[in-house]
């Protein structure tokens, strides 16, 4: 009764922290758009029971767990969470992560050793659990991070020509990113227009670049950032510094592509020599085996 009671406890939390972990589309945006604009009764005003006891209570508690945590773990899980553009923040993912992957096995070997119930399939089943509670996390928010900074290396080029022509055609580097906020989809438009947010409440471009670079966690954004700020500094022709950033963008990319290929035929040695070869001994060498036996049984 107890492990089907924290097993369903877990698979619960496990959903709650998926759920909290998707980002926040144009669907809920809307609904929350509507909520705000609609009109509300005075018994709409007052705050559920959740939102009045439930979630400081868990607040408190995770401020507390935070004391104990190493404040280089969050900064790191933080980084990553703004990489992949989770609506989740730092502490609750941290806090549900080690509950699900530490917290709950940790408590259920306590109560099935003190009922003396505790055997090796319980054992393997708890640490099978605590891997996957450690692992599955973590996997799904790298893997979004990955992707994301992957998806902003590959528009980037675009975005950098995109940029030039605007400058070159008399705009400013301002209206520059704005057109490419404007007509771009995807994660490059998103991070040029929450620069372009950031300076309107007073934050210099350089620095807003720099953080949306370190944000994102893209070596090419990163350069890209320090080629504009240095042109500026200096008085260059961002047009031409920028002609040559995208240039050095899509050289490094076609390298990296041949590279790939080149690793091809080394990575496909393991499952030739697994799984071909194998089959191939079998084929051949069947019919050999099997006419032996027949001449040596025959006499």
């Amino acid at each position: 009764m107890a492990l089907l009671a924290a097993i369903t406890a877990g698979a619960a939390v496990s959903t709650l922290f998926v759920a909290a972990m998707r980002p926040a589309g144009a669907g809920v945006l809307r609904a929350r758009m509507q909520r705000l604009w609609a009109p509300q009764t005075e018994s709409e005003h007052e705050d559920p029971f959740s939102a009045r006891v439930l979630k400081p209570m868990s607040e408190a508690v995770m401020r507390s767990a935070s004391r104990l945590l190493p404040q280089r773990l969050i900064s790191a899980v933080e980084m990553r969470i703004q990489t992949a553009d989770m609506t989740v923040s730092a502490l609750p993912f941290v806090s549900v992560w080690l509950g699900v992957g530490v917290a709950i096995p940790a408590v259920l070997f306590v109560l099935l050793t003190a009922a003396g119930a505790m055997s090796m399939p319980f054992l393997m089943l708890l640490g099978a659990w605590a891997v996957f509670g450690g692992i599955f996390p973590w996997r799904i928010r790298s893997g979004r991070a990955t992707t994301r900074t992957k998806q902003i290396g590959q528009e980037l080029p675009d975005a950098i020509d995109m940029i030039v022509t605007s400058v070159e055609a008399g705009l400013g580097m301002q209206q520059a990113m704005m057109t490419v906020a404007d007509q771009f989809v995807g994660s490059i438009s998103i991070e040029f227009g929450r620069v372009l947010a950031e300076t309107q409440l007073g934050r210099t471009r350089a620095e807003a670049m720099l953080d949306m670079a370190t944000r994102t966690g893209s070596r090419d954004l990163m350069l890209f950032t320090r080629a504009i700020n240095q042109a500026e500094e200096m008085g260059f022709s961002i047009g031409q510094v920028l002609r040559i950033q995208s240039h050095e963008i899509r050289e490094r990319k076609e390298q990296s592509a041949r590279e790939q290929a080149a690793k091809i035929p080394v990575k496909i040695i393991i499952p030739t020599t697994l799984f071909m070869l194998p089959t191939l001994f079998i084929l051949i060498l069947t019919p050999v085996i099997l006419q032996a036996i027949d001449a040596f049984s025959s006499q």
